[in-house]
């Protein structure tokens, strides 16, 4: 599988409707402002189902959580968190950057996703 990197919304929905059993990862570390009701996490209910339906994964990058501050690594969490939920719902797979199963069930679970979801999740 190839993996890009998210850039813009229009860009990322482009991809994700002109590609075929690709993974989009970074979708969380967008620098856009989130509302006080709404986390702009990069991802919508919309770009769920088109990923899902050409068989494209959502990949999460834990590696660059270590450097980052406190209060950006909490915003980034919940972004995290929040895009699993949408996928769940959308039944579009998931990739994390971790190589053990545990550690990726274990976070997948945590931030809200299933168990169906953390044993269907992959390594990138």
């Amino acid at each position: 599988m190839k993996v890009l990197e998210a850039r813009d919304a229009a860009y990322n929905r482009i991809i994700l409707e002109k590609n075929r059993d690709i993974i989009l990862e970074g979708l969380e570390y967008s620098d856009s402002e989130d509302s006080p009701k709404y986390l702009n996490s990069g991802l919508n209910s919309i770009m769920a189902k088109i990923a899902s339906k050409n068989r494209n994964i959502l990949g999460i990058r834990t590696s660059k959580l270590a450097i980052l501050p406190k209060r950006r690594k909490a915003i980034i969490l919940a972004r995290i968190g929040q895009n699993i939920r949408i996928c769940k719902k959308a039944n579009a797979g998931i990739a994390i950057d971790l190589e053990k199963r545990e550690e990726r069930s274990s976070l997948i679970e945590s931030l809200g996703g299933s168990t169906k979801q953390s044993s269907q999740a992959i390594s990138f």
